[in-house]
């Protein structure tokens, strides 16, 4: 019986034995394979130097797909965005023979050389923080290195806003290497992966992405750079009704005053509360138009629009001061009219309420062509 239970707890030891070698054993000899690689390759590898040494510029492709436009803040002239910045070149101290089926390996910035890679007309420090944060880098067995920068860029525009709100607006992202790489456009796989999640913008749309290769010459060589440019138009239907509209309603209720009798006695009151309107409008536009050093179309109309206010209340003031028979436009026209047979009597010639039914309809015309030419003076 006790030779019995010494075998059951050899069995027992055996198995747990046998069941602790297959768990610390290699479970993943691919993970290894590459652990091992990737250290054959950085045994001699120096992330300080160029892959060609530094006499020698590598050539690099850049390409960038926009994923989603941010802000265009006019006042401060900043274009921010979100996107990918795709980045390649040939390292030829990363090459292996791929017969070991070990097509591609994973690095991290801190283990190999990346460009060093600036925004010229960048704003605050938004590439940097993005370089430093832990990105991997994909590298093929023939030595291709591909670098993928996400997150949010931003950029100074020059916004001009002459033609808001239905303006476009060019803003452009320079790309280049310092001291050790040239780029040049590139056509990447990754931009078609990414394009298909692009977020459009409530207030702008993207016309169209281009990318433009250009050079800095020196004294000691020439530098090429990439300058990705992207048009964008504003959505205009909300400013259309909003702005535009109420303001040509105004416009032409200017014109209208004319078509109320002079007998009435209403027709100061009625431009007094169309002034009042646009002043109580013009609170509210101002917080719609953008802030900017150049003076818009809108605020010319607005200014144009105040202008025919004026205008038409002093045209108001004659015809009621030649409704009342005492202006100097009605005792002109008598002398004028009056002929010597009926110079002594009443009869004029012509009715003087029809003189100013006359003038209405004069003054209503003139104000009518004034607002239509504002509209297409600033707008056409």
């Amino acid at each position: 019986m006790d030779v019995f239970r010494e075998i059951k707890s050899l069995e027992l030891v055996v198995c747990c034995v046998c069941l602790l070698s297959s768990c610390c054993g290699e479970t993943d000899p691919v993970r290894r394979q590459h652990q091992q690689l990737k250290q054959l390759l950085l045994s001699n590898y120096s992330k300080t130097v160029s892959p060609y040494g530094d006499t020698t510029r590598i050539n690099a492709t850049a390409s960038f797909t926009l994923s989603a436009i941010l802000a265009v803040e006019e006042t401060s002239q900043i274009f921010r965005m979100s996107g990918v910045l795709d980045l390649a070149w040939s390292d030829s101290w990363l090459t292996w023979n791929d017969s070991n089926d070990v097509m591609m390996l994973t690095f991290t910035q801190e283990e190999i050389w990346t460009p060093n890679l600036i925004i010229p007309n960048g704003v605050g420090n938004k590439l940097a923080s993005i370089l430093s944060t832990s990105m991997t880098i994909d590298v093929t067995s023939s030595g291709k290195v591909l670098m993928l920068l996400i997150g949010e860029f931003e950029t100074i525009c020059d916004i001009d806003v002459k033609w808001y709100p239905y303006d476009e607006q060019v803003c452009h992202m320079s790309v280049l290497c310092l001291n050790e790489a040239n780029l040049d456009p590139g056509d990447h796989d990754s931009g078609t992966i990414f394009s298909q999640y692009f977020t459009g913008s409530s207030e702008w749309e993207l016309v169209n992405t281009t990318t433009n290769l250009k050079n800095i010459h020196t004294e000691l060589y020439t530098v090429s750079y990439v300058d990705f440019e992207f048009r964008l138009r504003r959505h205009s239907i909300f400013y259309t009704l909003s702005v535009i509209f109420p303001m040509c309603l105004l416009s032409f209720l200017n014109a209208c005053v004319f078509l109320l009798p002079a007998a009435s006695g209403e027709k100061v009151s009625f431009l007094v509360s169309i002034f009042v309107s646009e002043a109580v409008f013009l609170n509210y536009v101002n917080d719609a138009i953008p802030k900017s050093g150049n003076a818009s179309r809108l605020i010319i109309y607005l200014v144009l629009l105040l202008s025919q206010s004026a205008l038409a209340l002093l045209a108001t003031l004659l015809v009621m001061n030649t409704h009342h028979r005492k202006g100097p436009l009605l005792y002109l026209l008598r002398k004028i009219k009056v002929s010597p047979a009926t110079a002594g009597t009443e009869a004029t010639g012509f009715q003087e309420d029809e003189l100013v039914d006359k003038l209405d309809n004069i003054f209503f015309v003139v104000f009518v062509a004034i607002a239509i030419a504002s509209l297409l003076l600033c707008y056409v």
